[in-house]
């Protein structure tokens, strides 16, 4: 068997496309700058003594952003580019969900700091909210995200593929 027919066999039993190298290639640059800034974010506000509503606020978005671009974004690449499931049924019951409460809390808390800052234009001679009752509202995100996506991990199957 000569070089080219070895060639010609790889291409055929792995086939990459344009798009897949294309959107792995999106999806690495996305994992490095997201996880990168989302921990430069989180660095510096936590370094902070004291925090505003807003800054409780961007800092549970960046933790947020951090998960998905640290954890979720490279189990996706993984899936694409073995056109499977490769980590088994608990991984697939965690993953998915797991990326599903990640763009709840994301959009929970959006509509928060929305809601906080209407508070705040509407009414500037109230006083803020404390910083206990952002908390407090930032752990309800996250157990609201988790209880709207336990369904889903009840009901989620790993389907395994022989080959």
């Amino acid at each position: 068997m000569n070089s080219n027919e070895t060639t010609s066999n790889l291409t055929e039993a792995l086939p990459i496309e344009t798009l897949t190298i294309v959107q792995v290639t999106c999806y690495a640059v996305i994992t490095i700058v997201g996880t990168v800034a989302n921990l430069i974010l989180c660095g510096a506000l936590l370094r902070k003594k004291q925090r505003n509503s807003s800054e409780y606020f961007i800092l549970n978005l960046a933790i947020t952003d951090l998960i998905t671009c640290a954890v979720g974004i490279p189990l996706d690449m993984a899936d694409i580019l073995t056109q499977n499931w490769p980590f088994g049924a608990f991984m697939c019951k965690v993953v998915y969900p797991l990326q599903t409460a990640l763009t709840a809390v994301s959009v929970t808390t959006l509509t928060c700091m929305a809601i906080e800052r209407y508070r705040a234009i509407i009414t500037p001679f109230k006083p803020k909210m404390a910083g206990r009752f952002i908390k407090m509202s930032i752990c309800a995100v996250w157990c609201l995200s988790v209880l709207l996506v336990s369904p889903y991990i009840a009901v989620l199957t790993h389907k395994h593929e022989e080959t």
